[in-house]
């Protein structure tokens, strides 16, 4: 549904907002649609940036700057009015996609977007960030993309994938104190693979699990 939104859709600059709690996934699926071959192909630049709580622009700026040309000396002594305007430049008149990942406040976001111009050739921006207010804010035409809680049976499918890789077999005898483990993840990815990676190294014996 989001690379068919990112590939067709307005002519017109878009945004597309992910948001969800941490540890649901949303920087991962920010990168599988950027590394996607559909959106490789449709893009003439793709460029990604982190914006974070500690939000500083100047360094952001340069952040994109550095994937669109070679900087020289004389950018380090420019202003951030001017690294903007050498930005937009850059962009101008390309089709591009640009992630911006952990966005916090709409200050943030409006400093951001400032440089990226809007010249009707299908040009993308995904936005990915933990608060519901933050992604409804920084819509255009498309409304936030929620990213929820896995259900328990996810999250057991999910663990069993990662332990037992290939074969994807989990003997009965681990499969209900698995179940168990994988239900006190809470539904929440990140902790999910974090366990499985811890049960992935050490031999799969009742005991250990239980422990």
């Amino acid at each position: 549904m989001l690379i068919e939104q990112l590939v067709t859709g307005p002519r017109e600059l878009d945004v597309i907002s992910i948001f969800g709690m941490p540890g649901l996934g949303k920087t991962t699926l920010a990168k599988k649609l950027y590394d996607h071959e559909a959106i490789s192909n449709r893009f003439d630049i793709r460029l990604w940036c982190r914006s974070s709580q500690s939000y500083d622009e100047r360094a952001l700026l340069f952040e994109l700057l550095c994937r669109t040309r070679e900087l020289d000396d004389s950018t380090k002594i420019m202003s951030n009015d001017e690294l903007a305007e050498k930005l937009y430049r850059s962009l101008k008149g390309r089709r591009y996609l640009i992630v911006v990942d952990d966005v916090w406040s709409s200050e943030a976001w409006d400093d951001i977007k400032r440089p990226f111009p809007d010249d009707d050739r299908g040009s993308r921006i995904i936005l990915t960030t933990r608060l519901e207010s933050m992604a409804t804010y920084a819509m255009i035409s498309l409304g936030p993309h929620h990213l929820r809680l896995f259900t328990e049976e996810e999250s057991w499918m999910l663990m069993k994938e990662m332990v037992f890789k290939k074969d994807n077999y989990c003997p009965q005898e681990l499969e209900e104190i698995g179940k168990k483990i994988a239900r006190k993840c809470g539904g929440l990815p990140l902790a999910i693979v974090l366990v499985a990676g811890l049960l992935a190294k050490h031999d799969k014996e009742v005991l250990y699990w239980k422990k």
